[in-house]
């Protein structure tokens, strides 16, 4: 939830020793847990605008796609190619 509205890598870098220690007081190997976090990390980053710069960049590039206020004159299809 932190790394919606703060930048992945600190978020991360604080959480990794709250992380061992949990890990070392449930007993299993604190390489498990440490992609985990990293994913976490990264999901939370995505669910807001704020969350990654790449979610700013897209809102903009949609603004200017559709218009300011979500509507368009011309009729336009979204596509990955």
């Amino acid at each position: 939830v932190v790394s919606a509205f703060l930048n992945n890598t600190p978020v991360v870098a604080v959480m990794i020793p709250i992380v061992q220690r949990w890990a070392e007081n449930i007993h299993i190997p604190k390489e498990q847990v440490m992609i985990p976090l990293s994913f976490a990390s990264i999901l939370g980053g995505t669910c807001t605008l704020i969350g990654t710069s790449t979610n700013l960049v897209v809102l903009g590039m949609l603004k200017d796609w559709r218009g300011a206020d979500g509507t368009s004159e011309t009729k336009q299809t979204m596509g990955l190619f």
